[in-house]
């Protein structure tokens, strides 16, 4: 009968309004821990990566380990960040 019908509509349209309700808390959650994720991504101190650091900083000191004669700037540095290291 059709009061039978709408009874039974009815019942599946609770059913799926309580599905949609829990997919829409288990998404939520996701979200929650995603942007979780995201902001301790983002607090992470970056590596540097940059190519005039490794030109000022890196190949000075490959090129000390090879016997290369360096400015004097270059070998003040070198020698504090190995005392800096020596320190710790």
């Amino acid at each position: 009968t059709l009061a039978h019908e709408l009874t039974e509509c009815k019942s599946i349209l609770a059913e799926t309004s309580r599905t949609l309700e829990e997919s829409n808390s288990i998404r939520d959650s996701c979200l929650v821990a995603l942007q979780a994720k995201q902001t301790e991504f983002e607090k992470k101190p970056k590596r540097v990566k940059d190519s005039t650091y490794h030109k000022e900083k890196i190949l000075p000191c490959k090129q000390a380990k090879k016997g290369v004669q360096l400015q004097a700037e270059q070998s003040d540095w070198i020698a504090d960040t190995d005392e800096e290291i020596d320190e710790q």
